[in-house]
């Protein structure tokens, strides 16, 4: 690890005060400590992940000048954003959006623009379930379902042959 000095830059970040933790000056103003080990691996407060929020709107939405104040009637994965909400209490403004699945659901809007929000749930569920589906070769049929002499009743499963599962 090269030396650090007072002043040393890296990505928005400038060292104002050596130790550890460091304490940064960010280009947008904020001050933030820093452990000694993570210089070198993050590039700012925080304020340059939004700004990468900004290009991709802008990048996706062309000719708009900014991010608008308005997000209604913009899609966000399978959200369609339909009113706005009011205020979280952090300050944050909350969009009320329709899932394409038909259910409401109310949103930051930089979890929208951030990408972090694509949908009420249901593509979470739709992806578990996807990766749940077990496959139609491992399927299982029952053997046996009789008793045998004093034996309780068992369902006996193998792995049933095509010729087996062709009938279900």
């Amino acid at each position: 690890m090269e030396k650090m000095e007072k002043g040393d830059r890296f990505g928005k970040l400038t060292i104002i005060k050596l130790g550890d933790p460091l304490t940064c000056r960010c280009d947008c103003g904020k001050v933030r400590k820093l452990a000694a080990s993570k210089w070198g691996q993050v590039r700012s407060c925080g304020c340059l992940r939004l700004d990468i929020a900004r290009e991709r709107f802008l990048r996706d939405n062309p000719g708009k000048k900014q991010q608008p104040e308005n997000l209604r009637g913009f899609i966000f994965g399978r959200l369609r954003v339909i009113e706005y909400f009011g205020r979280a209490p952090s300050g944050h403004p909350l969009w009320k959006c329709r899932c394409q699945c038909g259910a409401e659901h109310v949103v930051r809007a930089d979890s929208l623009l951030q990408e972090r929000t694509r949908s009420c749930g249901c593509l979470r569920d739709d992806t578990n379930r996807r990766r749940n589906t077990p496959d139609k070769s491992t399927l299982t049929v029952p053997v046996a379902t009789q008793r045998l002499h004093d034996q309780p009743r068992s369902a006996l499963t193998r792995t049933a042959a095509s010729s087996e599962t062709q009938g279900l």
